[in-house]
């Protein structure tokens, strides 16, 4: 039995071990082949892998120069932008500067409407409650337009003699009409061949008229207008010549009469060969102007004995007779008297032996 044991042992270990040989081989077959297939797998795994590594690098640098692309850009728009905020700023500036000076501009127009409406009413008030006192204004007006416009057209003088003559022009007017005066003979001197002697007379006439006490004072003008005496005597009415002798009397009482000799035989003389030589009235005011009996004694004594001032320095000097008559008089006033008493005399034999030709 034992044998019998041993012998399919041994029959059969073989054929076990053949078995177990196939198995084995057949299990070395399948296990490579899953080998094979694992590294199958791996290549395309690793295929896959190489690719899809190939796709996220590309990925990555398209991603990459997009940033870098976004950020050139956004450096590009930022460095625009801050070039558009300075623009913004510098126009919004100038926006708002030219808002204030507009607002400053209507604040200076509406103030200026408001005194413009102010004037107006105030004009309107004048109108209503003082209507010579605007034409006197206006008047003013004209004559200063008149007198500036001389300065710039002397020789316009001839247009607005009328003018001139029949206002009462003041203090100030003096300095414009001597520079148109001035100007004129300026004119004159760069023009020799013209004759301007008309013009010339026509501003003495004015100055005699209106200013005579400055065109005295005046080192140019009193010199110009002392052959125009006569002229501007003979052409003056009553009014004129008042105003005109009470500027002469304080004109050479400013600047000192008794060195005034020229001047006072020339006055005299214009007022003795014009209508205005027995017009008391002119004495008068010249001896209120002198002030003291001394000064209107010497007065007389200045007079030159030319024949062409009798009318006016005798009735000066019988003004002073019967002014002091009845005081006790000097020598030399008593000589005043009679001189002026002769002169008297001489005038109406004159004027005797004048009808008696006729």
């Amino acid at each position: 039995m034992r044998n019998t044991k041993l012998l399919l042992i041994f029959i059969l270990f073989p054929i076990s071990l053949i078995s177990q040989v196939k198995l084995q081989d057949s299990t070395l077959l399948k296990f490579q082949t899953r080998i094979d297939s694992i590294s199958m797998q791996y290549d395309r795994l690793k295929n896959s892998y190489n690719h899809q590594n190939l796709i996220y690098e590309k990925t990555l640098n398209g991603i990459s120069n997009q940033l870098s692309a976004a950020s050139y850009n956004l450096t590009i728009f930022s460095i625009l932008f801050a070039i558009a905020a300075i623009g913004l700023g510098v126009y919004v500036t100038y926006i708002e500067r030219k808002i204030v000076k507009m607002r400053e501009e209507n604040t200076s127009l509406l103030k200026k409407s408001i005194e413009a409406k102010e004037k107006v009413e105030s004009l309107n008030k004048s109108i209503q409650k003082d209507i010579y006192g605007l034409y006197i204004k206006i008047k003013r007006e004209e004559t200063l337009n008149i007198l500036n416009r001389l300065i710039k057209v002397p020789r316009d003088i001839v247009n607005v003699t009328s003018q001139l003559f029949s206002r009462d022009l003041k203090e100030e007017d003096f300095t414009l009409l001597k520079k148109a005066y001035v100007e004129l003979k300026d004119e004159q001197a760069s023009v020799p061949n013209k004759n301007y002697e008309r013009d010339r007379r026509v501003y003495c006439l004015l100055f005699f008229q209106q200013f005579l006490d400055l065109s005295i004072k005046d080192s140019d003008i009193g010199e110009e207008i002392l052959r125009y005496y006569g002229l501007s005597v003979r052409s003056a009415n009553t009014k004129d010549i008042i105003k005109s002798t009470e500027d002469f009397g304080k004109a050479i009482m400013d600047l000192g009469f008794q060195s005034r000799k020229k001047e006072i035989n020339q006055f005299f003389k214009a007022i003795s060969n014009s209508s205005f030589s027995n017009f008391n009235k002119i004495y008068e005011i010249l001896l209120t102007d002198l002030y003291s009996r001394n000064n209107q004694f010497k007065l007389y004594e200045l007079l030159s004995k030319d024949k062409d001032l009798r009318k006016s320095k005798s009735a000066y000097g019988l003004l002073l007779k019967e002014k002091y008559a009845n005081d006790n008089l000097t020598i030399s006033e008593e000589n005043v008297i009679k001189d002026a008493e002769k002169l008297q005399e001489e005038l109406e034999k004159d004027e005797e032996d004048a009808k008696q030709k006729v």
